[in-house]
């Protein structure tokens, strides 16, 4: 064992005075709380896809912050315990979280001099942003830009660096703002934002190097308010960054020691960044232009033809106008009598100048110039009179037609009616509208869609953009229940259709018993009668596939009217039975008898292949 060294005169105290410091510094981190959402409950997370909440809350954790993780319901955010800010990880599920939580509280924390950072939403196409800033903040108003740019999840961004702005929302303190970020997996980018509401400020805090169009942080405020919102486009998915973990805490802990100052009116920060882009943008426009301005000059130069070619025979519209009668479009000298018709061939009156023809008897020497053209004359015409190139009377010759000006040689015909309907073929597509929350029938793309959704709905059959249910047998919000009450679903499409296969994915308990067709009757209004309820497609007495796989159903053409040939244009709300078509599907489940409340089944994904005819938005089917 080594001799005990005694410590020098002075290090001890300065031992002491060091774990000191570090202790305070620990205590102030620890005494800075912050509450972190982290609830499944209204399907604004997802625990199962990536596990970036997690993450998260421990990258805060790993910085010395006193961490509440929220994972019942959105946190209290008034009163004694209310935190210093409130973190919100990316939302990768379904439903945006301005719209499923109180965003009332949000409002009320943020007046009362909170912060929230808010991380971007995977699942919302870059909606949830501005819509959760405008109500935090109160903003009155439209948005005039913030529009999400993409991410880096498929394609590079580039590098992120600090914006000359960001010293206007927080100064330099002890947690000094990095210089750069790392370019993590998944960071999303937002265009420069502003709102119209005149005290609203919306400061870029971090944009991609070379690109000031794509902000991949924002902060925003309102005059007169202590409080704020952050969005930072990392999700947090590749875990700790070390500069994207000192951003996030110095954020934090500048707010909570009082480095924030409300501002006292509006700010147009990012419309100056706009305008700079946009400038940008013109500038890549002019000299786009100009490119191909150069190309065309050296394209016109070169060119050894020209386009369209000259024709040779029929001159422009004076052959329709020749062709009538045997007189001339207008006597130019002296009037010419007709002397037969126009099948009869005029003696020629000594032609002045052209190539040597075969000679008419006794020509007289001073004719009216150019008339008729004797039917005799060889191909090459007279090249001595200009406009009236001759044309040949009658019949006009084979090689006439110019391909390039057809509508100068033969009038248009009408085009005969399409010989066949206009079908649209689509495959492994979801239908397209159920019962929503308050009407019969919702369309996935009605603008109130996300208003109608519901949990364990029939619109989430419906719904695109949905995140999956985890991948065991359990209960799934973003699937439909089956219930005592309600055992059927119907699912609808907005066109005819002939359906030739099917599949359904059940989640938990399965136990579809009857498929059947739904005739059309005319556009989809969510209810039928009990006649247009069509041919069964599949109907057991006990299940047949496990929980978590897909039942696949097959149509014979005899049900779905595949093999029939549709009229080439027909009256969509009033067509012929023998056509077979289809505006949706009726699926039932079958339930035991000691079912408790959560048995099911429960159904994830409803898809299908078939054909549309008729379709107002093909794209819709494609």
């Amino acid at each position: 064992m080594p001799p005990f060294k005694p410590v020098a005169p002075g290090a001890m105290s300065h031992f002491l005075l060091l774990s000191l410091v570090c202790g305070l510094c620990f205590y102030h981190a620890t005494s800075t709380t912050v509450s972190v959402y982290m609830s499944e409950a209204k399907d604004v997370l997802n625990h199962n896809w990536d596990g970036s909440t997690y993450k998260l809350a421990q990258q805060l954790e790993a910085l010395g912050f006193n961490v509440e993780r929220s994972e019942d319901e959105q946190p209290n955010l008034s009163g004694d315990k209310t935190p210093s800010a409130y973190v919100i990880p990316a939302q990768n599920g379904p439903a945006p979280y301005s719209s499923a939580e109180d965003m009332d509280a949000i409002a009320s924390f943020v007046a009362n001099g909170g912060l929230v950072v808010l991380l971007d939403s995977s699942s919302n196409r870059g909606e949830s942003v501005p819509q959760f800033v405008a109500k935090a903040m109160g903003y009155t108003g439209e948005w005039e830009s913030c529009l999400s740019m993409g991410s880096n999840d498929m394609v590079a961004i580039g590098q992120p660096v600090l914006g000359s702005a960001a010293l206007q929302f927080l100064p330099e303190t002890e947690d000094a703002w990095p210089a750069t970020l790392e370019n993590a997996r998944v960071i999303s980018s937002y265009s420069a934002c502003q709102h119209q509401d005149e005290s609203s400020t919306s400061i870029p805090l971090y944009t991609v190097e070379g690109d000031n169009g794509k902000v991949v942080a924002q902060a925003f405020g309102k005059a007169g308010i202590s409080g704020a919102v952050v969005w930072l486009g990392y999700s947090w998915q590749d875990g700790e960054q070390p500069l994207w973990s000192s951003l996030l805490a110095k954020l934090i802990r500048d707010f909570a020691n009082g480095a924030y100052t409300a501002p006292s009116q509006g700010s147009s920060l990012s419309l100056l960044d706009q305008q700079h882009t946009l400038d940008n943008v013109l500038q890549a426009a002019t000299d786009a232009a100009a490119g191909t301005e150069e190309i065309v000059r050296r394209f016109l130069q070169t060119a050894t033809v020209t386009y369209p070619p000259p024709a040779r025979s029929p001159p422009k519209p004076p052959q329709p106008g020749r062709r009538p009668s045997s007189p001339p479009r207008a006597p130019k000298q002296s009037p010419s009598p007709p002397k037969s018709p126009r099948s009869s061939p005029k003696p020629p009156n000594s032609p002045p100048s052209p190539p040597p023809s075969p000679p008419p008897p006794s020509p007289p020497p001073s004719p009216p110039p150019p008339s008729p053209p004797p039917p005799s004359l060889p191909s090459p015409p007279p090249p001595s009179p200009p406009p009236p190139s001759p044309p040949p009377p009658s019949p006009p010759p084979p090689a006439q037609p110019n391909p390039l000006t057809p509508s100068l040689t033969r009038p248009p015909v009408p085009s005969p009616p399409l010989p066949v309907a206009p079908i649209t073929y689509f495959e492994s597509i979801l239908p397209m509208g159920a019962r929503g929350k308050t009407r019969s029938l919702v369309w996935y793309d009605d603008d109130d869609f996300r208003d109608q959704l519901t949990p364990k709905s029939a619109l989430q059959l419906v719904f695109r953009r949905k995140a999956p249910c985890p991948d065991r047998c359990a209960n799934c919000n973003r699937a439909w229940k089956a219930t005592a009450n309600q055992l059927s679903v119907a699912l609808f499409f907005k066109d005819p259709v002939q359906l030739t296969a099917l599949t359904i994915k059940q989640v938990k308990n399965p136990n579809i018993q009857l498929v059947q067709l739904i005739k059309w009757t005319g556009k989809p209004t969510g209810s039928f009668p009990e006649s247009a309820i069509g041919p069964v497609i599949y109907n057991v007495t006990s299940n047949r596939v496990p929980c978590g796989s897909e039942l696949r159903i097959d149509i014979p053409a005899v049900k779905s009217g595949i093999n029939q040939n549709p009229p080439p244009t027909a009256d969509v709300n009033n067509l012929p039975e023998a056509l077979k078509v289809s505006q949706g599907i009726l699926i039932t489940a079958n339930r035991l008898e000691t079912a408790g409340k959560g048995y099911g089944p429960f159904v994830e994904i409803v898809k299908c292949w078939g054909r549309v005819l008729y379709a107002e938005n093909p794209r819709a089917y494609q």
